[in-house]
């Protein structure tokens, strides 16, 4: 089975992706809040830092698919001024 890597697989287009993609393909997600016991593990990357949890660098080594969907929330705040 082929593997999938998401970023910002915790997200509302993430949670969807995953859940279409699950039965197909094995998932992993790295975020910043690492969830090991999940269906679907969550590795820790804290991008700020320049930090990904060891197992979260060779999950993406290994990878035959990288889907990265993490970012600021476009609700989350303001842009710019206008």
């Amino acid at each position: 089975m082929k593997t999938v890597v998401i970023t910002g697989g915790t997200g509302f287009i993430g949670t969807r992706l995953v859940n279409a993609l699950k039965e197909k393909y094995k998932i992993f997600l790295i975020s910043r809040k690492e969830n090991l016991n999940s269906e679907i593990p969550a590795y820790k990357w804290d991008p700020d830092r320049k930090y990904i949890s060891d197992q979260g660098k060779i999950i993406l080594q290994n990878a035959d698919y990288i889907i990265h969907l993490a970012g600021a929330n476009i609700a989350e705040r303001r842009w710019d001024e206008n």
